[in-house]
């Protein structure tokens, strides 16, 4: 199990979040979330979740998503946020603010960087994902078949 969930788990933190904020887009970062989003997903979320990043970070979290769920149960609010912009929560903000972070090169152009190589994963997975929902709908739809001939088998007939 992945870092993230597994710390949930350990400090007793419910997994009923309603925002994550994503400090920069590293891997390490970011891509946890398609794991989380996978198992709030099994576990019947419906709830909007909001996530907050920097310049960029919208376009490369909806690229992760789609490549990690077959279909996404809740809504997503994505949020882009600048330095020194207040977000109001209630009581307080919070004000995000510029650091460097590791290297000098400007996050975006990474972010970019990031974003064309998901989308070429997504390119070519797209296509076998579609097939398997096929698959999954139509196996659906034969157990249902098969469930409804099983019940009309066992009604008393009159």
């Amino acid at each position: 199990m992945p870092a993230e969930r597994r710390q949930m788990m350990r400090y007793g933190i419910s997994f009923a979040i309603a925002d994550i904020f994503f400090t920069h887009m590293h891997a390490d970062h970011m891509l946890g979330i398609i794991g989380l989003f996978r198992t709030l997903s099994l576990q019947g979320r419906t709830e909007p979740m909001r996530l907050w990043g920097p310049r960029g970070s919208a376009a490369l979290l909806r690229a992760a998503i789609a490549l990690g769920t077959d279909r996404q149960p809740f809504p997503l609010e994505m949020n882009e946020v600048t330095a020194d912009t207040p977000i109001p929560r209630k009581g307080y903000s919070i004000v995000p603010y510029s650091v460097d972070h590791k290297d000098k090169i400007a996050q975006v152009d990474a972010t970019m960087s990031q974003i064309r190589v998901l989308k070429n994963i997504i390119d070519v997975i797209q296509p076998i994902k579609s097939e398997i929902d096929h698959a999954r709908d139509t196996q659906e739809k034969f157990n249902d078949a098969e469930d409804e001939k099983q019940r009309a088998q066992k009604a008393p007939t009159v």
